[in-house]
């Protein structure tokens, strides 16, 4: 393998490709933040799950133009944790805990959510690249997006009508534990590199991927509820196969 630049080879622009993204990824957390901010609960999900996307479009551009660097990959760690420790870590806070009875134990809870997020980014900094050359096709540990995705879950939930008691909110608080948890963990869990177009059931994970999208267009939070209840359920499935 070849050793990555400490900056991005090729042509100015082509080069900055990646970084551009990754740079409107930030802004898109910071925006989610504004959205927290002034009570708009809705933009502020769609903004978080706008950066979420941009984080999946820098790292394949990188590649893609050979454009890799440790510059990017610093860059694209800062932006990852503003946009999926900190941005989540606010809007459930905000939009879940505060004004509660609840209010101090959410922040802690939240809190929690945030250092295990950049405990993650930061051990992935160093080992990344002894990761990448394991050869096993799944993520160690819940990656930053996906912790921010499963995070939202209780924001999702009040979304789709359900009454925020002192129960859920307490229910809500081991979940977010248990996420943070799962960000720092070394658990076996699912990758794209999972879903190759050379293998058999490709055809069945992209008819699935449809109705996903389906879903999502038209009954949103019931769909992003069903996508993290999916998600964590193969986890335990994976961890016995890749274990």
């Amino acid at each position: 393998m070849n050793a990555r630049s400490p900056w991005p080879q090729g042509g100015p622009f082509k080069r900055n490709i990646p970084n551009a993204l990754t740079i409107l990824s930030l802004c898109s957390g910071l925006t989610s933040l504004r959205m927290t901010l002034t009570d708009r609960v809705e933009p502020a999900i769609y903004f978080i799950l706008i950066a979420i996307v941009l984080d999946g479009l820098d790292g394949r551009a990188a590649r893609h133009l050979n454009a890799e660097s440790h510059f990017g990959a610093e860059l694209d760690s800062l932006a990852d944790f503003l946009c999926f420790g900190i941005a989540p870590g606010m809007l459930v806070y905000t939009f879940m805990f505060h004004g509660t009875d609840m209010s101090g134990l959410g922040w802690v809870a939240c809190m929690l959510l945030v250092v295990c997020c950049m405990l993650r980014l930061a051990r992935f900094n160093v080992s990344g690249a002894e990761l990448a050359d394991s050869g096993q096709p799944v993520f160690t540990g819940v990656p930053a997006p996906a912790i921010a995705f499963l995070a939202l879950m209780p924001i999702y939930l009040l979304q789709c009508g359900f009454t925020a008691t002192q129960f859920f909110h307490y229910i809500f608080v081991f979940y977010l534990a248990g996420v943070s948890y799962l960000a720092v963990s070394r658990i076996p869990t699912f990758s794209p590199k999972m879903v190759s177009i050379q293998t058999a059931g490709s055809r069945v994970i992209a008819v699935l991927g449809l109705v996903a999208l389906l879903l999502m267009m038209s009954v949103t939070w019931y769909a992003f509820v069903l996508l993290a209840a999916v998600y964590l359920l193969s986890i335990p499935f994976l961890a016995r196969h890749f274990r």
